[in-house]
């Protein structure tokens, strides 16, 4: 095994324990794997054979990197920041990659609902706005309750539910700095119903749904904040919810455009019109040992090593992510 990679190099963005096993499937081919992310404390910087403490939101430094070093790969699993990076990466050096304009997609929350409601996904009610009279307006013509979110944040980051128009106007600046890239807050109606997480693997633009997961969320007021993921795998989503959620996720991915790479899809199951409804959905692994761990373990299928065939240029084909 050790042959393969004949100690080429490549990157990988996000040095967080998630990314661990995609570090080490890497080695096991021989390849060196550089580990670009911002703090040495983190798992990865320890085990990369060279580490890189740089902000992977930096392409520009990111591709001075690749560049001196040569890499004839990038990836990353299940960070939410390093999608973008690593699409604009495999753009500008060609290599495997999904996509600079298909990877913000999946980060833009406001084109993300765009393309997925023109797929035919429900969505709630929604603007991309940048100012707090703009999510006033928005509010005056839809009426309450909205969520305010930032346009490109992560980790449910300043995801802020709001009753009342005061609300707005105490709220909207905390939910507009944990912007990233983009500048501003989609406001959105709210959704009432159970909240869903589904994950898959896209093949040839085709998404493979893996498993159905129920979450669930401590109740703090005006928060969002998950206390337990219960996964199961897809071969055995047989209620009408399940089917819908699987169907739903399907959908989003591939009118988003996804070639391939890792899924991970969060929705609301509404039981008063029977509807799921887009929360959003991301071109990458679930966090918190989703991907990395639990999947593997629920489903048998390793996604750190297709995610290590793809981005070397090898071919997945859709057996592959057959469940046990």
């Amino acid at each position: 095994m050790k042959e393969e990679g004949k100690n080429q190099k490549v990157l990988v963005l996000g040095a967080l324990g998630d990314e661990v096993p995609l570090v080490k499937k890497f080695q096991e081919k021989g390849y060196k794997v550089l580990v670009a992310g911002a703090g040495a404390q983190f798992p990865c910087s320890r085990i990369a054979d060279h580490f890189y403490d740089v902000d992977i939101r930096d392409k520009s430094e990111l591709l001075k990197i690749a560049r001196k070093e040569n890499i004839i790969a990038v990836a990353s699993n299940v960070v939410s920041i390093a999608v973008e990076s690593t699409a604009w990466l495999a753009e500008q050096l060609d290599l495997p990659g999904i996509g600079y304009d298909i990877a913000r997609g999946f980060t833009n929350k406001a084109l993300m609902r765009e393309r997925a409601q023109a797929g035919g996904v429900p969505v709630p009610s929604f603007k991309w706005v940048k100012t707090k009279e703009e999510a006033i307006a928005f509010a005056n013509k839809e009426g309450f309750p909205l969520v305010m979110k930032p346009i490109d944040g992560n980790s449910s980051k300043g995801v802020i539910r709001v009753d009342r128009m005061e609300e707005i106007e105490r709220k909207f600046d905390e939910s507009v700095s944990f912007s990233l890239n983009d500048f501003g807050v989609i406001i959105e109606g709210f959704i009432e119903g159970q909240e869903y997480i589904v994950d898959g693997f896209s093949v040839d633009g085709e998404c493979i749904s893996t498993d159905v997961a129920h979450k669930k969320h401590f109740k703090l007021k005006d928060k969002f904040v998950s206390k337990a993921v219960i996964i199961q795998d897809a071969l055995h989503c047989n209620t009408e919810i399940e089917k819908k959620l699987l169907e739903a996720h399907k959908m989003t991915v591939e009118a988003l455009g996804l070639p391939y790479g890792p899924t991970h899809g969060e929705y609301i199951f509404c039981p008063k019109d029977g509807k799921v409804y887009l929360v959003e959905v991301a071109a990458r692994g679930g966090g918190i040992r989703l991907s990395s761990d639990m999947i593997p373990l629920a489903t048998g299928i390793d996604i750190s090593s297709l995610i290590v065939k793809y981005s070397l240029g090898g071919v997945v084909k859709k057996e592959t992510l057959s469940l046990r």
